[in-house]
């Protein structure tokens, strides 16, 4: 039996597999690189140009959020011409936005693609005094879209500003 990962083995564990992207990515190319079912999602989100929603049953922590953070890069590094577009992800916890950004980041390198490095950033909700700003990530394209990341509960992003 094995002891559980540390934080620190998680975390260069994950390091090393988002250096490694790139070099897999070449090697395979896209959508290979994806299980099916992650592809597939790409596939049903790019077969519609003005797709608004896309409902997929799924469970928890099976990698489809990994996936879609590929197709959010390609869609953000698109010319509006080819269908590029802004992106934005929200989901329920900072963590889950952080790892979004991180996987998004690590595709742009896969994909080598034109863009500036994840920033953090205040996302404006247009209220005067600025309170009701969310702790949110961006990563700007080439293209002029950007990919933005933020969290559906500003309040645990504002009490942790460090991540």
């Amino acid at each position: 039996m094995s002891a559980p990962v540390s934080a620190a083995d998680w975390a260069r564990q994950r390091r090393e597999a988002t250096e490694a992207m790139p070099s897999i990515v070449s090697a395979v190319g896209l959508p290979s690189v994806l299980l099916p079912y992650q592809a597939r999602a790409m596939s049903m989100l790019d077969s519609v140009r003005d797709c608004s929603a896309l409902f997929i049953e799924k469970s928890r922590r099976i990698g489809l959020t990994w996936g879609l953070a590929a197709y959010g890069v390609l869609r953000a590094a698109r010319q509006r011409v080819a269908g590029g577009m802004d992106v934005m992800y929200i989901s329920y916890s900072r963590e889950m936005t952080r790892e979004f950004i991180d996987a998004c980041a690590m595709w742009a390198r896969a994909f080598n693609l034109a863009a500036d490095e994840a920033e953090e950033f205040l996302f404006d909700q247009g209220d005067e005094d600025g309170d009701k700003s969310i702790q949110a990530f961006r990563i700007r394209f080439a293209s002029g879209f950007e990919l933005l990341a933020l969290s559906s509960a500003p309040g645990a992003c504002a009490a942790s500003r460090a991540w």
